[in-house]
């Protein structure tokens, strides 16, 4: 990755109030080498879960889930 998450958060707080919580993700990208995403970026209207469980299967925090919307 070219920027590193707190480059990611300075940027996102530019524009967007961080409350404590707050999650950002991000996936891995390449523009060296020729190597493009092999996958889309999300678009408004599709659905993100998030969610994840500790060694026994249990849920850590429950679901996350969210619906993504054009700003």
């Amino acid at each position: 990755m070219t920027f590193d998450f707190g480059d990611l958060i300075v940027h996102a707080v530019k524009t967007l109030r961080l409350d404590a919580g707050t999650i950002i993700l991000s996936r891995t990208l390449s523009n060296k080498l020729n190597v493009a995403p092999i996958t889309p970026f999300l678009q408004p209207g599709e659905r993100v879960q998030i969610w994840t469980e500790n060694a026994p299967s249990q849920s850590i925090f429950g679901m996350i889930d969210q619906h993504v919307a054009a700003l």
